[in-house]
């Protein structure tokens, strides 16, 4: 069985449990830059209720693996392009310009950023530091949650001799009385209506996809996703999932983005400005099939614009 220092020891476990970020939340409340899921060094200290000091020590000393989740220094002109093309419209965002820096205020956050950029950590990042730093309660509380899962998976590993329905149905013959009997039935029809859940929110999804939705919300949902993928794949290189989207386009429907992007007239023009709404259907397609191809899951973005 793992234990805590374990996984402050064993790069080994760290990749094996690096996917669960929902123990991030779970364990406390992770506070994002808004419409972004990065945040500053300043974020994660407060997080992990340590100084800045103790996190960048970290930082230095596994620098390598972090970079591996994500963790760069943004460049100040792109992250003022990522945080000003991505607010909402009833975001409060500022510009503050000074000699060595600039402020930048969303809403309530104002964010410093240096001339040569800024260090941000993706959730990722922020899961690892959890598995390294060795001091703070709650990261304490990450490792925690991380190995009882792993330990919980394990030992139900080696249980599966019978599946979850053949235990259930074997309850049902193996009733005594009627109420034992009907107490056995009830939860193996829980338990079926479980999947036929599954398969019904599955349903929507293809049904989504096929048929569409307003053209708004796909514009919404393919930044959204090109967004995800970016964080989940490209180590939040935007420009790269864009690109990947494109290349979907010309290979999937022959329809070639920055020929048209170079062809259109005037500097400002987006990806939305060069297609058709048929065509933003296509890209809408593409960039949900471009995440499952990536095994980025897209199941919540998509609810959520289908409720």
């Amino acid at each position: 069985m793992n234990s805590s220092e374990e996984l402050l020891e064993s790069k080994e476990l760290r990749e094996k449990l690096i996917n669960r970020l929902e123990v991030l939340d779970k364990v406390k409340q992770l506070v994002t830059i808004p419409n972004t899921e990065l945040l500053t060094v300043e974020q994660v200290a407060e997080y992990y209720e340590v100084d800045v000091n103790t996190l960048n020590q970290v930082v230095t000393r596994h620098y390598d693996e972090l970079t591996e989740d994500g963790f760069r220094i943004f460049k100040k002109n792109e992250i003022l392009d990522l945080l000003h093309n991505e607010r909402n419209v009833h975001d409060v965002f500022s510009v503050k310009s000074l000699k060595t820096h600039s402020l930048i205020t969303i809403n309530n956050l104002t964010i410093s950023v240096n001339n040569r950029g800024i260090r941000l950590f993706t959730r990722r990042a922020v899961l690892r530091i959890g598995m390294l730093l060795r001091d703070s309660e709650v990261a304490k509380r990450i490792r925690t949650y991380l190995l009882d899962v792993e330990n919980l998976a394990t030992t139900e590993q080696k249980m599966q001799d019978i599946t979850e329905e053949d235990k259930l149905l074997l309850s049902v013959i193996k009733a005594k009385t009627n109420e034992e009997r009907l107490t056995a039935m009830n939860e193996l029809y829980k338990y079926v209506d479980r999947y036929k859940t599954q398969v019904d929110n599955l349903m929507k999804e293809n049904n989504l996809l096929a048929h569409g939705i307003s053209c708004w919300q796909e514009r919404q949902i393919i930044n959204k996703l090109v967004r995800k993928l970016a964080y989940s794949k490209y180590n939040s290189n935007f420009w790269l999932a864009w690109d990947k989207l494109y290349d979907e386009m010309l290979y999937k429907h022959n329809i070639n983005i920055k020929a048209r992007l170079n062809n259109k007239q005037g500097k400002d023009n987006t990806f939305f400005d060069v297609l058709t709404d048929e065509e933003i259907v296509k890209a809408f397609q593409s960039i949900v099939a471009l995440c499952k191809e990536n095994n980025v899951d897209v199941s919540e973005i998509l609810k959520k614009h289908n409720a």
